[in-house]
Order: C-alpha cells, then structure tokens, then sequence
C-alpha cells in the first residue's frame, strides 16, 4: 500500500471514530436523562 492510501485510510478511520463516539456520547446523555426517571419497560434489549 502506497503512504497517501495509507493516509487516506486513517482519515477515514478518524472520522468514522470520531462519528461513533458522537452517537455514544448522545446514546449515554440519553441513558442519563432516562435514568432519572422510573424504568417503565424494564432494561433496554442490547
């Protein structure tokens, strides 16, 4: 593999990570807020 692929590849990478570790932050602020109130349906299949 040439190093601008390689380069190309861990900007791709970056981002994607970067991209999913929004959606955890968002997914664990809304456990949070959910946290605070009583459990209706019992725990969240994973």
């Amino acid at each position: 593999m040439s190093q601008e692929c390689i380069d190309k590849l861990d900007i791709f990478f970056a981002d994607d990570l970067f991209k999913y570790e929004s959606v955890c932050i968002a997914a664990m602020e809304h456990l949070k807020s959910k946290a605070t109130a009583p459990i209706q349906n019992g725990p969240l299949p994973a």
